[in-house]
């Protein structure tokens, strides 16, 4: 999906007036629209600094003239910042009871923040009559799929010019109360009722008027809304980083699931989801999920805080903009949908790392492509990497062997292939996410292996921490298929476990042959989480961890390696 496409002409619309010319149409709405911003704002003079009308509506069957629209505008007003102005003109004089006449007649402008071709707040006329001039309060509502939620604190308004019987009525909005993007789009609709039947119209009849506006909508250098914060999940020592994965048709698929499109404002990019707890704001809203991508992929949805995103199997959700750092070019989104988070903690990479990107390069979702680290620039916060990238990949992750996010994809130079950029994790603990710890350590201990998104943590999601020591190793013996335990191998675990009564770290390594495929690998790593599994229920104060090794000796392959360790004295 490419986004939601305007026609171009929409945006100037002088487009038809019979008789009357292109200047003359703009002067006969600037004095109409600068009148009705007398009356509400009380001030001396007003200019428009943004103007924006649509095409002329050509022919509506049977709707009472006052509700037939002839066109709609949108502008706003150098003197009055702070409001956006909707203009509704019709082909008949607008009335005191028009929207008061006990026949639930009603209108409505509907927004489309984000330009995705779904409706995102719509703002509505009430029950009270126009008086003179001057303005009533209408409604606003935010839009969520079926869902319609009145907005509060909040304080849009409708009004005509009744006294001088004008054929139009306008809508404001505080620039406050919504924080729109830079562009966006909206339609209007009106309804009458009589006796028998309704008769409606709507304006432009096919799509959205997209506008743009100018005043207070500048975001914030960087800003963080209730941050997420970091796990304590992450990778132990990379195994071979710089050797392909031994399944890559494997771990491409898996480390897709976390993987997004997002659309802001008709334009797309990349976004994946990291592995965080989201705070309890968030989690008391329904959000599920945090994605991950660059500021420039949002910054034109960064005033309404909406975005769309599309996962992996087609589907559509809606995300919201909580935090975002333009100078890292690096940005959070949390949504109502699951989304399987990825580590992206542990080893610090270096200059000859095996990489993959997955991305939606020109609108082609889940487009993979690979290479190497080419170089790490410690001063800027980037890696730079060999995989082709394209528009569209931006945001997309840069992901080790063993699917651990290194970094997010933000640039490349143009007319160039093999030299593209992407802002390394540590970053995203500046303004994105709140850190206890260093996302990069330079000696982590353990071992980490490729394997599933859902292996690829331990119970606790923990990684073993260089302040412990051995106090004791037992080699279990495990069948060559199984990935549960078997009386026998329980036995093999309470006792590792009640040895040291006082250990406070339990590892499970699962012992892998250096050729054997990725399923064998995966059913060595479920075997060590099964073996972790169990000393924490033997033990709920002990810390697991689960990985899986690589060795040479065929005699060991299958076995899972149990190491206690206790705090060091």
């Amino acid at each position: 999906m490419l986004g939601f496409s305007v026609d171009a002409n929409l945006a100037l619309g002088f487009n038809v007036w019979a008789g009357s010319s292109k200047g003359d149409i703009l002067k006969r709405i600037l004095a109409i629209l600068a009148t009705l911003f007398l009356v509400v704002s009380n001030v001396q003079q007003a200019s428009a600094a943004d103007l924006y009308t649509s095409d002329f509506d050509s022919y509506t069957i049977g709707t009472p003239s006052n509700f037939d629209i002839d066109y709609i505008t949108y502008s706003e007003f150098a003197d009055n910042p702070d409001l956006h102005f909707f203009g509704v003109f019709t082909k008949g004089v607008i009335t005191a009871n028009q929207f008061n006449d006990g026949l639930d007649s009603w209108a409505k402008v509907s927004i489309d923040a984000d330009l995705d071709g779904r409706m995102d707040y719509k703002m509505e006329t009430r029950d009270h009559d126009l008086v003179g001039n001057y303005a009533s309060p209408a409604i606003i509502s935010s839009i969520n799929g079926d869902t319609v939620t009145v907005l509060t604190g909040c304080s849009p308004q409708f009004y005509g010019d009744i006294n001088n019987g004008a054929k139009f009525f306008a809508f404001t909005l505080p620039w406050d109360c919504l924080k729109l993007p830079t562009t966006f789009g909206f339609r209007v609709y009106m309804e009458y009722w009589d006796s028998a039947e309704a008769f409606f119209d709507y304006m432009p009849d096919a799509t959205v008027l997209e506008v743009s506006h100018t005043f207070n909508n500048q975001p914030q250098v960087s800003v963080s809304k209730d941050p997420p914060k970091a796990t304590s999940a992450a990778n132990g020592v990379v195994s071979t980083p710089s050797r392909a994965p031994d399944a890559l048709e494997q771990l491409s698929p898996e480390v897709l699931k976390s993987v997004v499109t997002i659309i802001c404002a008709g334009a797309l990019g990349s976004g994946w989801s990291a592995k965080v707890e989201l705070a309890a704001a968030h989690q008391n809203a329904g959000y599920k999920s945090f994605i991950v991508t660059n500021h420039h992929v949002v910054e034109n949805c960064i005033g309404s805080g909406l975005v769309t995103l599309e996962l992996p199997d087609g589907s559509s959700h809606g995300g919201a903009v909580i935090s975002w750092d333009e100078t890292n070019d690096l940005a959070g989104i949390v949504t109502t949908a699951s989304i399987p988070g990825l580590t992206w903690r542990g080893q610090t990479p270096s200059q000859g790392w095996w990489v993959g990107v997955l991305g939606s390069p020109r609108g082609i979702s889940g487009y993979l492509t690979t290479g190497l680290i080419s170089i790490i620039l410690p001063q800027t916060g980037e890696l730079g990497v060999t995989s082709p990238v394209n528009p569209g990949n931006s945001g997309g992750p840069v992901f080790d062997r063993e699917g651990r996010v290194l970094a997010t994809v933000s640039w490349k130079l143009l007319a160039s292939e093999g030299l593209a950029f992407a802002k390394n994790s540590p970053l995203l603990c500046l303004n994105i996410i709140v850190c206890p710890s260093r996302a990069w350590d330079a000696n982590p201990s353990g071992n980490s292996s490729a394997s599933s998104v859902e292996e690829r943590s331990g119970q606790n999601g923990e990684a073993p921490v260089a302040t412990f020591e051995v106090n004791q190793r037992t080699l279990a013996s495990f069948s060559s298929t199984a990935t549960t335990l078997t009386s026998l191998q329980k036995s093999q675990v309470k006792a590792a476990v009640e040895a040291n009564p006082n250990a406070t770290k339990f590892i499970c390594t699962g012992i892998r042959y250096v050729s054997q495929p990725m399923s064998e690998n995966i059913k060595v790593r479920k075997r060590a989480k099964a073996a972790c599994e169990y000393a924490k229920e033997l033990n709920p104060e002990l810390s697991t961890w689960f990985q899986n090794k690589p060795t040479e000796a065929r005699s060991y392959a299958g076995k899972v390696l149990l190491t206690i360790k206790s705090p060091a004295s």
